[in-house]
């Protein structure tokens, strides 16, 4: 838990199917990042609320927090309609299910990492007998105020506040980690059948709240050079924290409706070594809200940087921009500081995506160079010529000079558990049994020694 693994693990990224839990990491060492993603989609005893949430760390900080979107200000809670638990630190009672794993999709490469969730529970303002102290990793970040609020104003105006739960929101979420590029693409997929307000709030670590370089200096340098931590670009669409002595970040939405955004005021904290009058902020929570009625897509990328002091942080593009033309496509095109284009396109249902060179009918492209990632296509145009997709997602090669111009990994869902039947475990004579995966395309092999089946061992047919 402390300082670097020796020797580093064979693996980098991985994604706890049973846990819901994913990590995409750039390395092992304290200076590489990570992305914590959790999705489940089924309620579990701690009553924890935070499918497709996810929080980015890297260089020894915090750099952003993102709990999962509030609809119409209201939050998750898929135990809504559950018996409460009054027993040990369970906020509700839950059916023991041990063989419930995440379907959704899960991907690792040296190129690219990929993790998605799809949440399609109740929203419901926050429960007022929900423990705190097992809300969810996340916290609360206000959430629970602005209910208490409405219920406060609702009473007195002698009519109840109407907190029906929303039940007929379904918000994917995927995101993609570019190994090398310290580059994040998060994806918002929301669809609802009538008109709502999405509010996606992110809490933003300033520059007292990580150790390090000593608070006074970094406020020194913000002082000096009029630095804002947290600046909202509202018409660029653009988030820019700048902390000098520690790092920051860029954050840009690429959306198919408009936006607009809420700073809250600076948290206040006390610095030690300091005249009891000094004070610091602490962090800063920035919302980007939108309307949807009926789809719509919101694409963010992320470029966190490390500390920096009198030089500002590196450019991490040269250019970004939003795609142009099709209002049932989002993305961006650009290119990076050493040169090398991006594009990458997502569209809620299969669309024509990419260019000349090279396109598929897909529901997202990403294309890094001659590097990318297809989701849920059927057909792949190179040169102008068409082709059945290898498979429905996977990662590609573009090579040039080759005879196979394309060269594809897949990307699988996590594998269901294997059902034996019948489930008697006591018999006389013989019990034929039958072995079986809810997984397409699945090889089962199996011993007969009571030693871990491998690879190689036999293969079970019908």
């Amino acid at each position: 838990l402390k300082g670097e693994p020796t020797p580093e693990p064979r693996i980098r990224s991985e994604s706890m199917a049973f846990a819901g839990y994913s990590f995409l990491r750039t390395g092992w060492k304290l200076s590489d990042y990570f992305l914590y993603f959790h999705f489940l989609n089924r309620p579990v005893a701690s009553g924890r609320d935070d499918h497709n949430g996810f929080m980015l760390i890297g260089d020894g900080q915090g750099h952003l927090q993102a709990p999962p979107v509030m609809i119409d200000n209201r939050i998750q809670y898929i135990g809504h309609g559950l018996p409460p638990w009054s027993g040990a630190k369970g906020t509700f009672s839950v059916p023991a299910s041990p063989d419930a794993v995440n379907t959704m999709r899960f991907h690792t490469s040296d190129t690219f990492d990929f993790v998605e969730g799809l949440y399609a529970g109740p929203y419901v303002y926050h429960p007022t007998h929900r423990k705190a102290a097992f809300a969810d990793i996340f916290g609360t970040y206000g959430m629970d105020v602005h209910p208490r609020r409405m219920r406060s104003q609702a009473e007195k105006a002698g009519k109840p506040l109407d907190e029906t739960p929303i039940t007929d929101v379904r918000h994917g979420r995927q995101v993609i980690s570019l190994q090398g590029r310290k580059v994040w693409i998060a994806t918002d997929f929301i669809d609802t059948p009538q008109k709502r307000t999405i509010d996606q709030r992110y809490s933003i670590p300033t520059p007292v709240q990580n150790a390090g370089v000593p608070p006074e200096k970094r406020l020194a340098l913000m002082d000096k050079d009029g630095v804002e931590a947290v600046v909202v670009e509202r018409a660029k669409q653009v988030i820019r924290v700048r902390k000098p002595g520690m790092g920051g970040m860029d954050m840009y939405h690429f959306s198919s409706t408009p936006m607009w955004y809420g700073i809250s005021e600076p948290k206040l904290v006390k610095l030690k070594k300091q005249a009891d009058t000094s004070s610091a902020t602490f962090n800063r929570v920035v919302t980007a809200s939108w309307t949807s009625d009926g789809p719509s897509t919101v694409t963010t990328v992320m470029t966190p940087f490390g500390a920096y002091f009198d030089d500002g942080p590196a450019p991490v593009f040269k250019q970004i921009q939003k795609l142009q033309g099709n209002p049932g496509i989002t993305g961006f095109s650009g290119e990076f500081a050493d040169g090398t284009p991006i594009s990458y396109a997502a569209s809620h249902k299969p669309t024509r995506l990419g260019a000349d060179d090279f396109a598929v009918d897909a529901c997202v492209l990403l294309r890094v160079g001659g590097k990318g990632i297809a989701l849920d296509c059927s057909e792949v145009i190179v040169n102008g010529r068409p082709t059945t997709a290898p498979s429905s997602d996977f990662e590609f090669t573009l090579a040039a000079d080759s005879a196979s111009p394309l060269v594809t990994t897949p990307i699988h869902r996590p594998i269901k558990p294997v059902t034996i039947q019948p489930e008697a475990t006591v018999f006389t004579g013989a019990q034929e049994v039958t072995l079986a995966c809810e997984t397409p395309g699945v090889e089962i092999r199996y011993t007969l020694d009571g030693s871990e089946p491998k690879h190689d061992s036999t293969l079970y047919t019908e």
